[in-house]
């Protein structure tokens, strides 16, 4: 049986030549957004950066994390037995699922960090997304310099609602790049003309 962490690591670096086109509106205004992902995203996706009391987490650059969880020198059960575990081990029971809950066309908002105060996160948007009926956030970021953005967190709703005082967005149109092949999947479009 493939273990858990790889299979997310898997599932991950198929994500690495796909560029999501998601087009949002609100009163009249349209925002592009133009999302992409790097390896060294994992590592914070899956939470393994909370592990602090694992050495190699903590030290190893990101890369190569990922790297040594794809080729299966480090498991599920190396992440398992650090005392924080439990603070990224929903993350990483949902993380395989990204590209599904990112394919399906959920809510986007604008996202103002100071409605959540008690949160470090910043970032441009929030996605609420469902998993086994279980709503998932996946905040979105610019990447400084670029017309792209990335994904700056992930982790499955717990007590807090950080949608409460977001602006709400309407999907608009949603298309999937793969930029290794060069093919484009339409996935949503209200605009009802070509883009």
């Amino acid at each position: 049986m493939q273990d858990k962490l790889q299979q997310c690591a898997k599932a991950f670096s198929k994500l690495l030549d796909i560029q999501y086109k998601i087009i949002v509106g609100r009163k009249g205004e349209l925002v592009e957004i133009l999302l992409a992902f790097d390896i060294t995203e994992f590592v914070h996706l899956a939470g393994l950066h909370k592990l602090t009391d694992n050495e190699f987490f903590r030290t190893a650059s990101r890369k190569k994390v990922f790297e040594h969880i794809l080729n299966g020198k480090i498991s599920y059960e190396t992440a398992a037995k650090s005392e924080e575990f439990e603070l990224v081990s929903e993350r990483i029971n949902c993380l395989e699922y990204l590209e599904d809950m990112l394919d399906s066309n959920d809510i986007i908002f604008k996202y103002n960090s100071k409605q959540n105060i008690f949160s470090l996160i910043q970032a441009d948007y929030l996605m609420e997304s469902k998993h086994d009926s279980q709503s998932v956030y996946i905040f979105i970021d610019k990447v400084k310099n670029s017309n792209l953005h990335f994904c700056r967190s992930f982790f499955p709703k717990g007590d807090k609602d950080y949608t409460v005082g977001q602006t709400k967005y309407t999907l608009l149109y949603k298309e999937k790049i793969n930029t290794a092949n060069g093919t484009i999947e339409i996935q949503y479009n209200k605009l009802h003309k070509k883009l």
